[in-house]
């Protein structure tokens, strides 16, 4: 199994320092029965939640953070997931565009706490389960609409309607319009898209909350925001400590906030001046070449 992290740490193009890292923890926990609970959950004898429950408990006999085990455990669990790509005849490109995100949460895991790990195992399941996949820059999932109702390109869209849900990783990447619609052009086809029939896309995110577009003024976010229409807006009491902007949850006041980036200037102000954060419900139909929200 350790030999997996390793292939899969190599794959990914993880530093030597990660890469033996995670391979000393792979150790200890089949050291303590973590290769018994993988092949459990494969062969479908415990469900993903179960298997989580089991590896807590095999990383205390280990001694080992739970984070660190469920970095290993994702590693660990890649070539299970690289079958079922193949058995479904889907591309390598895809799996590699689709599991890489292993990579983004474990570095900026690291940026904080000095070694790799994550605390997203739950987050993981719909990669593992095939439900969840990566198309250059965004990443998708089947879902419904659950907003209120309205009216894109004279097309009513209704609670309970399926649509097609994505993210937006934390890559690093250039994160541009262009680079979405090139992304969204991949996945239209992959989710049953043809002819340039209407497909619904939404999204849920603090990157579209509305006021982002008075705090920034231009830029890719703002440009971002502009491709929805946004159907619903939650502003929420600011946690400082918490926001994932500042990340390592150390801050305690917003006074004390790093404003290394723009967007970090920009919500401190906003910030220090009281107001809410929050985040925006946002829909479009895409016909394959081209996004509406009016």
């Amino acid at each position: 199994m350790t030999s997996t992290v390793k292939k899969y740490c190599d794959y990914f193009a993880y530093p030597e320092d990660d890469k033996a890292f995670l391979s000393e923890v792979s150790d200890a926990l089949i050291r303590e029965g973590f290769e018994d609970v993988l092949t459990s959950y494969k062969n479908g004898e415990d469900d993903y939640q179960k298997m989580i429950e089991r590896i807590d408990s095999v990383s205390e006999k280990a001694g080992v953070g739970k984070d660190a085990a469920y970095a290993v455990t994702v590693l660990s669990l890649c070539d299970f997931v690289r079958d079922g790509y193949e058995k479904n005849g889907y591309s390598e490109e895809l799996f590699r565009d689709t599991m890489r995100d292993i990579t983004f949460k474990t570095s900026r895991y690291k940026q904080f706490h000095g070694f790799s790990g994550t605390t997203l195992i739950k987050w993981y399941e719909k990669f593992i389960s095939l439900k969840r996949f990566g198309f250059g820059r965004l990443q998708y999932e089947r879902s419904t609409y659950k907003g209120p109702e309205t009216e894109i390109a004279g097309i009513r869209i209704n609670t309970g309607d399926p649509c097609i849900n994505f993210h937006i990783p934390r890559s690093g990447e250039p994160f541009t319009r262009q680079t979405c619609l090139d992304s969204l052009k991949m996945a239209y086809p992959f989710f049953g898209g043809k002819d340039g029939e209407m497909m619904l896309f939404k999204c849920s995110s603090w990157l579209i909350f509305p006021p982002n577009k008075e705090m920034l003024g231009h830029g890719n976010i703002v440009d971002f925001i502009d491709m929805f229409k946004i159907t619903k807006v939650t502003e929420e009491e600011p946690d400082p400590s918490s926001w994932g902007l500042f990340a390592n949850g150390s801050f305690k006041k917003a006074e004390d906030l790093p404003e290394d980036t723009k967007l970090q200037r920009a919500y401190k102000k906003r910030l220090l001046e009281g107001k809410r954060l929050g985040h925006g419900l946002g829909v479009f139909l895409f016909d394959g070449e081209k996004y509406y929200n009016e």
